[in-house]
């Protein structure tokens, strides 16, 4: 055991006297104040460390509460009826608009319509009923989903609740619909439209006619957590605000808030839609990574997607999986391993250093006054 230093020496002996009932002398007195100040400045670090990391998370939600705030709000049916956009044709082709939703009959899905046939420009829009996952039967499904369902899921990718099975369902449910010649833009119940989206539907489908581009499903609404991405991925310049991504190997595209897709995109979905093992987003970013499937999506969304809070808190899909968010590779659980390690050590040094002193300052306090009291 390593020597004690000499105020620590000094420290101690000054306390045995006044357990003996002598008076400290002045440069033991001294002593116990130089400890009893320095573990007092330990203590102030800590409180600054503590109220600086409070300071630092809260700042951190404001600003996330501000681009919340910030947020364009989103077009109502009234808005839509006031200032509609005059298109001369439906953009991208598009024969069918289709909205799911598992209250067709809601005021909600009635304003949904009416904005997208006064503000998006498909006249021939229509509500879809979506399915119901609490009501199929389990039995129908493959023993590893079902297996899933029960014991919750590893990866985005995979189907873990009856919500998921029902999105899925009504997604292909959709896609059946159509025929030859029949392009589809599908939207979920959580899509939205703001001021900017015709002005960028309109630039999307002046290119697509400029350029002569074919495309097979082109996804005009994702999830921006994580970033779409890929490991062959095309980029085409729309406009100065737009801009267009084709991937072909190791898609990773998640969420289906918003899609048109052709008669023959849906021929090569459906060609893969069953067993159902995973997730309708993921089964179109695997076709596009092992098929030859046209597969696109936005730099900006045109069906923008709901408050964050909103969309965590009323989703009626999603299980809130935060496992699925974390990177795979171990680089990262190694480094943080090490990092709880080393914080660890480091406040057990504070904690030592800090309140050891305080407490022979305290032994050394109470000894004078005992000193004192049988003087």
């Amino acid at each position: 055991m390593a020597p004690l230093p000499d105020s620590c020496a000094t420290l101690d002996v000054s306390l045995a006297k006044e357990e003996d009932g002598e008076l400290p002398s002045s440069s033991s007195a001294h002593t116990i104040r130089h400890f009893a100040l320095t573990s007092l400045q330990r203590v102030w670090g800590a409180v600054c460390y503590l109220i600086t990391s409070w300071l630092f998370w809260l700042v951190l939600v404001g600003v996330s509460v501000g681009s919340v705030l910030a947020k364009e709000p989103l077009v109502t049916a009234r808005e839509a009826l006031e200032k509609p956009v005059a298109w001369p044709a439906p953009p991208l082709n598009v024969t069918k608009a289709v909205y799911v939703t598992m209250t067709p009959d809601s005021p909600q899905a009635k304003d949904q319509v009416t904005i997208l046939k006064n503000l998006i420009g498909f006249p021939n829009a229509a509500v879809q009923p979506a399915v119901n996952g609490r009501k199929v039967d389990r039995k129908t499904l493959p023993l590893y989903t079902r297996y899933l369902m029960e014991n919750g899921r590893h990866d985005h990718s995979q189907v873990s609740t009856p919500g998921m099975v029902g999105c899925y369902l009504s997604h292909i449910e959709v896609l059946r619909q159509m025929r030859p010649g029949d392009t589809y833009a599908v939207f979920e119940e959580d899509a939205g439209f703001n001021l900017d989206s015709p002005a960028l539907l309109a630039q999307l489908d002046s290119f697509i006619q400029r350029s002569g581009l074919r495309f097979e499903a082109l996804m005009i609404g994702i999830n921006r957590m994580p970033e779409p991405k890929g490991g062959d991925v095309r980029r085409m310049q729309v406009s100065g605000d737009l801009a267009m991504f084709m991937c072909t190997k190791d898609c990773s595209v998640w969420g289906t808030r918003g899609y048109v897709i052709t008669y023959e995109g849906a021929r090569k979905v459906l060609q893969y839609a069953q067993p159902i093992i995973t997730q309708i987003d993921a089964l179109f970013s695997l076709i596009a990574s092992y098929d030859d499937f046209k597969f696109y999506w936005l730099s900006t969304d045109i069906a923008v997607a709901p408050h964050w809070v909103d969309m965590v808190m009323r989703s009626k899909v999603q299980d809130n999986c935060l496992k699925c968010y974390l990177p795979v590779g171990h680089l990262f659980y190694v480094g943080l391993i090490t990092f709880c390690v080393l914080a660890c050590l480091m406040m057990a040094l504070v904690c030592c250093s800090t309140f050891g002193p305080l407490r022979e300052w305290a032994r050394g306090a109470a000894a004078g006054g005992r000193g004192e009291g049988k003087a």
